[in-house]
């Protein structure tokens, strides 16, 4: 694993916190085209129970719910915040809820010059040693 991430949901400021999946129901939620979700929120969408608003972008999600066109966007927590930071003007703020939590590890090209179990040992030092860290939060 070379770093955690979260799924949460961005809200426009003017709506309501949403913390529970019962909260999402009869609302519809801003997702990337093929992404697989969490069990549950994609049972939630196959029982219709909330809709399902397809984009292969992040910034067409943006624009729709800026203009509440939809009520909430699901993505990753550095995704939305790097996007926030590019559009501060939006009137939009990341939920508490942590829909998802799951490890992202490396994926290694079979065409690298260098072994993966040198990667791996370059790249789990960088971690242990908290670089990775500083890195993803802008410390480094």
């Amino acid at each position: 694993m070379l770093y955690q991430e979260d799924d949460v949901l961005l809200l426009h400021r003017q709506q309501p916190p949403i913390s529970s999946l019962k909260e999402l129901h009869g609302k519809v939620l801003g997702t990337r085209l093929g992404y697989v979700y969490n069990t549950a929120l994609m049972e939630a969408f196959a029982r219709k129970r909330v809709t399902r608003q397809d984009s292969r972008e992040l910034g067409t999600n943006l624009y729709l719910l800026s203009k509440q066109r939809i009520d909430a966007i699901i993505d990753m927590r550095r995704s939305l915040n790097h996007a926030l930071g590019k559009h501060s003007e939006l009137p939009l703020n990341i939920g508490s809820w942590v829909i998802q939590r799951y490890d992202l590890p490396c994926v290694y090209s079979p065409h690298s010059p260098i072994s993966a179990e040198r990667l791996d040992e370059v790249l789990q030092g960088l971690r242990d040693e908290g670089v990775i860290a500083r890195l993803l939060n802008g410390e480094a």
